[in-house]
Order: structure tokens, then C-alpha cells, then sequence
């Protein structure tokens, strides 16, 4: 069987979205080989399903976990597939969150907003002697750092300490850098063992976007995260001390699709051939 997958660039943070693999042990093997290979730089992998609460599309990430940035590719192969030019407005369902989130596009700039889920819980820590702040959002707990850099030893101290306190389909760490307005994204998926260093993270975004506004005044703000492979943008509104909405925008870029011959790809043959469709 042959599958065509979808590649899109939000800000670095290559996305591979899938059709027609609803096998959980084919989707994880499929994962773990398509981000291998070299030549296509996929940092993540979505499954697009048929909606199950009224969306207009629907996107289940490798993991179970939630992804902002999944969530934009989703609504962009949306319009893209159904030939919509200008701005409109795509209700995705994405794992890792429940109902329907309404994603903005506008297919000539190729930029998609979308008003992003507020995490459960979020709170200062210091976490193996390293001043942290977590953000838990249910599917993904994210753990900003804002002192530390992306040293081996402090990821694997902090993993080790995320998995075993937190019950999550995924786990950030979020390296910051706020003199230069810089992060750099760590994450890493439980169920298919993968350990990223991702160019741009959208939750991660998020999560450094609300370590910031816990020092701020009421108001709202727009802040623009620099990352290894982009910038995502962040408009914050904070009321009673409490952060109320963050908008994520960012523009998308379209790369070359691939198609595959499914059961050749996943067998454990030394080389399997990709043509990539232009």
C-alpha cells in the first residue's frame, strides 16, 4: 500500500502528517523510521483521522501528546487540500486535547493563529538544584529552565526526574535564554523513545511565555520566541494576576511531499527507496 505524507516546516519544527495508518503499532514504527531518515529532518510525526467531535480535521500525534505546531500544519494541509484561498478558519481535534480548537489561516501568506488551551497547572520549582518553572497542559509538561543550558547531563537529570513525577504522553525542557529572547526546545516522547532537539516547540512557546508573564503586570503583551529554526509569536493576555488567553501565530512552510510503499518501508531492509513528489 502506498501512502503519501505530507511535509510542512512551522518555524524548523518539521512536521510529517500521515493518512490512512491506524494500526498504534505500524504508526510507531513508522515514526521511528521516518524521523531516521537524514534527508528529510522530520522532528515529528501526526496521524490525520477521520473527526470524532465536529472537526474538519482531525491529527493524533506519535505519542498521544498535544502539539501546537501539528495543530497549525493540520488546519494549513486542510485548506491547502481543499484548494481554499485567502483566510479561513479550520476547527481541528488533536490529541492530547479535547473538543475543537478553531485554527485561523491564510493560505497566502501561509500563516496559521490559533487561540491555544491554557495549561492545568503552572508553578516555580527548583528541580535537582536548577530553578525551574513547570507548565503542565495534560498531554505535554513542558519544564522551563531559565539559568541553565542544554547540557547532557542536566537532560538526563531532568528527565529522570520528569518521568518519574509526571504522568505525561510527553516531556519539554525548555532551555531560555530572556536577555535574547531565545529557547531552545528538548523533547522527548515516552511511547516511541524519542529524544528531540526541536527547532521550534509551540507548547514550549507557550510554557516560556508563561514563565515570563509570572513576573509581569496585568495586561497584554506579544512576545516573539527566537528558536533554532524560527520564531513563534505569543499574544498574552493577563488579568487578576492570571494569564486568560495566549494566541500562537507563526508563518508554515510547505516542503516536498513523500510517498512510501508502506510495507517495504517498515521492513527491517538496510535501504528503502522514498520519492519525494514535487
Amino acid at each position: 500500500m502506498k501512502t503519501k505524507i505530507r511535509i510542512l516546516d512551522p518555524s524548523g519544527n518539521i512536521t510529517a502528517l500521515v493518512q490512512g495508518v491506524d494500526d498504534k503499532d505500524m504508526r510507531k514504527r513508522l515514526s521511528e523510521q521516518l524521523m531516521q531518515q537524514e534527508e528529510s529532518r522530520i522532528e515529528q510525526v501526526g496521524f490525520l483521522t477521520a473527526p470524532i467531535c465536529g472537526g474538519s480535521i482531525r491529527v493524533e500525534m506519535m505519542g498521544g501528546e498535544f502539539c501546537g505546531n501539528a495543530l497549525r500544519c493540520a488546519a494549513l494541509y486542510y485548506v491547502l487540500e481543499k484548494g481554499i484561498k485567502g483566510q479561513a478558519i479550520v476547527p481541528v481535534e488533536i490529541s492530547g486535547n479535547e473538543g475543537v480548537i478553531a485554527v485561523a489561516v491564510n493560505s497566502k501568506n501561509m500563516e496559521a493563529r490559533a487561540t491555544m488551551p491554557l495549561p492545568c497547572r503552572s508553578y516555580q520549582a527548583r528541580i535537582e538544584d536548577e530553578p525551574a518553572y513547570v507548565c503542565d497542559f495534560g498531554g505535554i509538561v513542558h519544564i522551563v529552565l531559565p539559568e541553565a543550558l542544554p547540557d547532557q547531563d542536566i537532560i538526563d537529570d531532568m528527565l529522570q526526574y520528569a518521568i518519574a513525577h509526571f504522568d505525561a504522553e510527553a516531556i519539554g525542557l525548555i532551555f531560555t535564554n530572556m536577555e535574547s529572547e531565545m529557547i531552545c526546545p528538548v523533547v522527548f516522547v515516552p511511547a516511541v523513545g524519542s529524544l528531540v532537539f526541536e527547532n521550534s516547540c509551540a507548547s514550549g512557546t507557550l510554557s516560556a511565555s508563561m514563565f515570563r508573564a509570572s513576573k509581569m503586570k496585568d495586561g497584554r503583551y506579544n512576545m516573539i520566541w527566537k528558536q533554532p529554526g524560527g520564531s513563534l509569536s505569543v499574544d498574552l493576555r493577563k488579568a487578576d494576576g492570571k494569564v486568560t488567553q495566549m494566541v500562537l501565530s507563526g508563518r508554515i512552510a510547505v516542503c516536498d511531499d513523500m510517498e512510501i510503499e508502506l510495507e517495504e518501508f517498515l521492513q527491517p531492509a538496510e535501504v528503502c527507496d522514498i520519492e519525494y513528489l514535487k
